[in-house]
């Protein structure tokens, strides 16, 4: 029975320390941190529709993916992938001007 009475005092249906102390620190301090937790969720979900997972990478536009519909996803990486990866951005390097002297 010990549950019966801490679930009444989780509800605020108990008198603890007043009429209505019990209700604002309890449920419905509760829905405060839960919709917290929702709204952190909503922001940091992916954003393609109907996709419950937690963004971590960003497309060049801006929007927040998850891991599946990340664009530059490779599903399984491997040393050429590295390899082709490091001669395409070493050819767009920036070589310094030659001194003419």
């Amino acid at each position: 029975m010990r549950w019966v009475t801490d679930f009444l005092t989780f509800l605020g249906a108990t008198n603890g320390s007043g009429r209505w102390y019990l209700w604002w620190s309890g449920i419905v301090g509760d829905i405060g941190l839960f919709g917290g937790g929702w709204l952190l969720y909503r922001k940091y979900n992916c954003h393609v529709h109907h996709c419950w997972r937690i963004s971590r990478h960003t497309t060049p536009e801006g929007h927040a993916v998850c891991h599946t519909h990340n664009p530059a996803h490779v599903p399984k990486l491997t040393f050429e992938h590295l390899v082709h990866l490091h001669e395409t951005r070493s050819s767009h390097a920036v070589t310094p001007p030659s001194d003419p002297g």
